[in-house]
């Protein structure tokens, strides 16, 4: 939960809850519908804590990860450090290899011509903290992802002059609650949307929900 622990203030899920929380570890009651970065941070603290502790083996390298010779998993060789220094090896053969070595970890700030000689502020959504100081100001936000939306928004309700978002591609914007609903969150739907419609059809359906609640955002 550190990495969550460390963002700005405002940061909230964008799914609500009944697809947020993990397998056998619901959120609690006093959860609101939409989570605060803090309240998951606490969240999976609790479950490193409950959950997983029994089954973490911690000062441990992958040095190797190969298919199984029958082609049923994976064998995988680690190394792992004792106490006193000395480095013990071991094999593990599994049904399944997941790797979660949190590769976006590392904010990636592409080249952009003039950034160098550009006398105001620019930063990388990872250093966010607020938008506070920001107020009376203009601003440009690049990119419409989760972080993007979010700092706009920020922005927007802390008082700076001016907003302007840009995006490589179209997108759909939609609200967090429609109709007293949550449609990110129902289960049927959210079944549906991935599995089972096509390409197409989202995006179709995306776009007219987007057009009958905001109008045609580009001419607005």
């Amino acid at each position: 939960g550190h990495s969550w622990r460390t963002r700005y203030p405002r940061l909230h899920l964008h799914t609500v809850g009944a697809s947020s929380q993990l397998p056998g570890w619901p959120f609690p009651d006093h959860f609101p519908e939409y989570v605060s970065a803090s309240d998951l941070a606490a969240y999976y603290d609790g479950y490193a804590r409950t959950v997983l502790a029994p089954h973490v083996r911690y000062n441990a390298t992958v040095t190797s990860a190969k298919p199984a010779a029958d082609g049923k998993g994976w064998s995988l060789r680690v190394s792992i450090r004792t106490g006193d220094g000395a480095v013990q090896w071991r094999r593990y053969e599994a049904a399944a290899l997941v790797v979660a070595t949190g590769q976006e970890g590392a904010p990636v700030i592409p080249p952009i011509e003039g950034r160098e000689s550009f006398e105001g502020e620019s930063m990388h959504s990872a250093a966010w903290r607020g938008g506070a100081k920001y107020a009376g100001k203009k601003a440009l936000v690049v990119g419409f992802g989760n972080s993007g939306a979010e700092v706009a928004l920020d922005l927007w309700e802390q008082g700076a002059a001016g907003v302007t978002v840009t995006a490589r591609s179209p997108i759909h914007v939609l609200p967090r609650w429609l109709f007293s609903l949550y449609p990110h969150g129902m289960r049927s739907l959210l079944y549906f949307e991935r599995f089972l419609a096509p390409i197409w059809l989202s995006d179709a359906v995306g776009g007219l929900l987007q057009r009958l609640l905001y109008s045609d955002l580009p001419s607005a």
